[in-house]
Protein backbone atom coordinates (compact mmCIF):
# COMPACT_ATOMS: atom_id res chain seq x y z
CA UNK A 1 0.00 0.00 0.00
CA UNK A 2 1.38 3.38 -0.97
CA UNK A 3 1.76 5.80 1.94
CA UNK A 4 -0.01 9.06 1.14
CA UNK A 5 -0.14 10.68 4.54
CA UNK A 6 2.29 13.55 4.93
CA UNK A 7 4.15 15.20 7.79
CA UNK A 8 4.33 18.95 7.31
CA UNK A 9 3.95 20.33 10.82
CA UNK A 10 0.89 20.95 12.92
CA UNK A 11 -2.41 21.96 11.39
CA UNK A 12 -4.13 25.28 11.88
CA UNK A 13 -7.53 25.37 13.52
CA UNK A 14 -6.57 23.89 16.88
CA UNK A 15 -8.26 24.89 20.10
CA UNK A 16 -6.00 26.93 22.43
CA UNK A 17 -5.48 23.91 24.70
CA UNK A 18 -4.54 21.72 21.70
CA UNK A 19 -7.06 19.01 22.61
CA UNK A 20 -9.19 19.45 19.47
CA UNK A 21 -7.95 20.29 15.99
CA UNK A 22 -8.65 19.93 12.31
CA UNK A 23 -6.12 18.04 10.21
CA UNK A 24 -5.30 17.37 6.58
CA UNK A 25 -3.30 14.91 4.53
CA UNK A 26 -0.33 17.25 4.94
CA UNK A 27 -0.40 17.32 8.76
CA UNK A 28 -1.94 13.94 9.63
CA UNK A 29 1.32 12.33 10.80
CA UNK A 30 2.04 15.12 13.28
CA UNK A 31 -1.54 15.62 14.45
CA UNK A 32 -2.44 11.93 14.82
CA UNK A 33 0.43 9.46 14.56
CA UNK A 34 3.02 11.42 16.55
CA UNK A 35 0.49 12.88 19.01
CA UNK A 36 -0.89 9.39 19.77
CA UNK A 37 2.50 8.45 21.22
CA UNK A 38 1.76 10.88 24.07
CA UNK A 39 -1.99 10.41 24.54
CA UNK A 40 -4.76 8.48 22.73
CA UNK A 41 -6.15 10.36 19.74
CA UNK A 42 -9.69 9.99 18.38
CA UNK A 43 -9.96 10.82 14.68
CA UNK A 44 -13.40 12.01 13.58
CA UNK A 45 -13.98 11.45 9.85
CA UNK A 46 -16.78 13.77 8.75
CA UNK A 47 -18.20 15.82 5.86
CA UNK A 48 -20.17 19.08 5.84
CA UNK A 49 -23.22 17.40 4.22
CA UNK A 50 -23.41 14.60 6.84
CA UNK A 51 -26.22 15.26 9.34
CA UNK A 52 -25.18 12.57 11.85
CA UNK A 53 -21.62 13.96 11.72
CA UNK A 54 -22.91 17.38 12.79
CA UNK A 55 -24.62 15.68 15.73
CA UNK A 56 -21.72 13.43 16.76
CA UNK A 57 -18.81 15.88 16.53
CA UNK A 58 -20.04 18.22 19.31
CA UNK A 59 -20.55 15.19 21.58
CA UNK A 60 -17.01 14.01 20.90
CA UNK A 61 -15.66 17.52 21.51
CA UNK A 62 -17.51 17.71 24.83
CA UNK A 63 -16.23 14.28 25.92
CA UNK A 64 -12.64 15.21 25.01
CA UNK A 65 -12.84 18.49 26.95
CA UNK A 66 -14.28 16.64 29.96
CA UNK A 67 -11.40 14.12 29.79
CA UNK A 68 -9.02 17.06 30.50
CA UNK A 69 -6.10 15.88 28.40
CA UNK A 70 -6.57 12.11 28.70
CA UNK A 71 -7.48 12.01 25.00
CA UNK A 72 -7.33 14.35 22.00
CA UNK A 73 -9.72 14.77 19.07
CA UNK A 74 -8.58 15.33 15.50
CA UNK A 75 -11.22 16.05 12.85
CA UNK A 76 -10.75 15.35 9.15
CA UNK A 77 -13.11 16.39 6.37
CA UNK A 78 -13.19 13.41 4.01
CA UNK A 79 -14.36 15.55 1.07
CA UNK A 80 -11.10 17.51 1.27
CA UNK A 81 -8.88 14.57 2.30
CA UNK A 82 -10.10 11.60 0.28
CA UNK A 83 -6.81 9.73 0.20
CA UNK A 84 -6.65 9.32 4.00
CA UNK A 85 -10.22 8.04 4.09
CA UNK A 86 -9.36 5.59 1.30
CA UNK A 87 -6.14 4.43 2.95
CA UNK A 88 -7.95 3.74 6.24
CA UNK A 89 -10.85 2.15 4.31
CA UNK A 90 -13.52 4.49 5.63
CA UNK A 91 -16.73 3.25 4.01
CA UNK A 92 -19.34 5.35 5.79
CA UNK A 93 -19.46 8.38 8.03
CA UNK A 94 -19.49 9.39 10.70
CA UNK A 95 -16.53 7.17 11.52
CA UNK A 96 -14.21 7.53 14.49
CA UNK A 97 -10.85 5.79 14.77
CA UNK A 98 -8.81 5.57 17.95
CA UNK A 99 -5.01 5.80 17.66
CA UNK A 100 -2.50 4.90 20.37
CA UNK A 101 1.29 4.66 20.14
CA UNK A 102 1.24 5.58 16.47
CA UNK A 103 -1.19 2.83 15.44
CA UNK A 104 -4.93 2.71 14.75
CA UNK A 105 -6.48 0.53 17.43
CA UNK A 106 -9.98 0.34 16.11
CA UNK A 107 -12.78 2.08 14.29
CA UNK A 108 -16.05 3.12 15.85
CA UNK A 109 -18.46 3.51 12.93
CA UNK A 110 -21.96 4.88 12.76
CA UNK A 111 -23.80 7.50 14.76
CA UNK A 112 -23.17 7.42 18.49
CA UNK A 113 -25.01 9.06 21.35
CA UNK A 114 -23.75 11.13 24.27
CA UNK A 115 -23.86 8.10 26.55
CA UNK A 116 -21.55 6.08 24.30
CA UNK A 117 -19.11 8.99 23.95
CA UNK A 118 -19.12 9.54 27.73
CA UNK A 119 -18.59 5.83 28.47
CA UNK A 120 -15.67 5.66 26.03
CA UNK A 121 -14.13 8.75 27.60
CA UNK A 122 -14.59 7.34 31.12
CA UNK A 123 -12.99 4.06 30.06
CA UNK A 124 -10.02 5.88 28.54
CA UNK A 125 -9.54 7.92 31.72
CA UNK A 126 -9.59 4.79 33.94
CA UNK A 127 -7.19 2.84 31.76
CA UNK A 128 -4.72 5.49 30.59
CA UNK A 129 -2.30 4.90 33.46
CA UNK A 130 -2.16 1.12 33.01
CA UNK A 131 1.03 0.30 31.08
CA UNK A 132 1.18 3.61 29.18
CA UNK A 133 3.71 2.20 26.71
CA UNK A 134 1.34 -0.58 25.65
CA UNK A 135 -1.38 -0.15 23.04
CA UNK A 136 -4.93 -0.87 24.08
CA UNK A 137 -8.11 -1.82 22.31
CA UNK A 138 -11.36 0.05 22.83
CA UNK A 139 -14.45 -1.50 21.28
CA UNK A 140 -17.75 0.28 21.62
CA UNK A 141 -20.73 -1.80 20.56
CA UNK A 142 -23.98 -0.06 19.75
CA UNK A 143 -26.76 -0.24 17.24
CA UNK A 144 -29.73 1.79 16.19
CA UNK A 145 -33.14 0.64 14.97
CA UNK A 146 -32.26 1.14 11.32
CA UNK A 147 -29.21 -1.13 11.39
CA UNK A 148 -29.54 -4.83 10.51
CA UNK A 149 -29.65 -6.69 13.81
CA UNK A 150 -31.54 -9.76 14.92
CA UNK A 151 -34.18 -9.30 17.60
CA UNK A 152 -35.71 -12.23 19.46
CA UNK A 153 -37.88 -14.31 17.14
CA UNK A 154 -40.96 -13.95 19.38
CA UNK A 155 -40.84 -10.17 18.94
CA UNK A 156 -40.49 -10.48 15.17
CA UNK A 157 -43.36 -12.98 15.04
CA UNK A 158 -45.58 -10.56 16.98
CA UNK A 159 -45.19 -7.92 14.25
CA UNK A 160 -45.48 -10.16 11.15
CA UNK A 161 -49.26 -9.82 10.84
CA UNK A 162 -49.16 -6.00 10.91
CA UNK A 163 -45.97 -5.48 8.90
CA UNK A 164 -45.92 -5.52 5.11
CA UNK A 165 -42.68 -7.56 5.05
CA UNK A 166 -40.36 -9.61 7.25
CA UNK A 167 -37.87 -6.74 7.05
CA UNK A 168 -40.42 -4.31 8.51
CA UNK A 169 -41.38 -6.83 11.21
CA UNK A 170 -37.67 -7.09 12.11
CA UNK A 171 -37.41 -3.29 12.23
CA UNK A 172 -40.41 -2.97 14.58
CA UNK A 173 -39.02 -5.77 16.75
CA UNK A 174 -35.65 -3.99 16.94
CA UNK A 175 -37.32 -0.82 18.20
CA UNK A 176 -39.29 -2.77 20.81
CA UNK A 177 -36.18 -4.68 21.84
CA UNK A 178 -34.28 -1.41 22.35
CA UNK A 179 -37.18 0.08 24.31
CA UNK A 180 -37.07 -2.90 26.65
CA UNK A 181 -33.30 -2.61 27.19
Amino acid sequence: MQTIIGNAGTSPGATPDGLIRDTSERTFVTDVIEASREVPVLVDFWAPWCGPCRQLTPLLEKAVREAKGAVRLVKINIDENKRIAAQLRIQSIPAVYAFRNGQPVGPLQGYSCDLVAREASTWLERHRTRSPAQPFFLYVAFHEPHEPVASPSDLVAGYRAAAESDERAQYFANVTNMDRA
